[in-house]
């Protein structure tokens, strides 16, 4: 498959797994992510209403580009 200069439609990790490595320069991603965090100045608050698989899946990728996820309880 040729990945250069094309629009990638799919899983944004399906779709990365299935590049060549170093040819990804930005990855723009959408929904579910969309209105599910807040960016503070020491972190990311993941929203209360995510189910625990789903903030523990966010978290782990959040972590793996250096950002902190935040624990909130209201």
């Amino acid at each position: 498959m040729i990945w250069l200069n094309k629009v990638h439609f799919g899983d944004c990790l399906e779709t990365l797994r299935q590049m060549p490595d170093g040819i990804v320069n930005t990855c723009v991603t959408s929904p579910p992510y969309f209105g599910l965090r807040q960016y503070l100045p020491d972190g990311v608050r993941l929203k209360n209403s995510l189910s625990e698989d789903q903030k523990a899946s966010i978290a782990a990728e959040l972590r793996s580009l250096g950002i902190t996820p935040i624990d909130h309880t209201p």
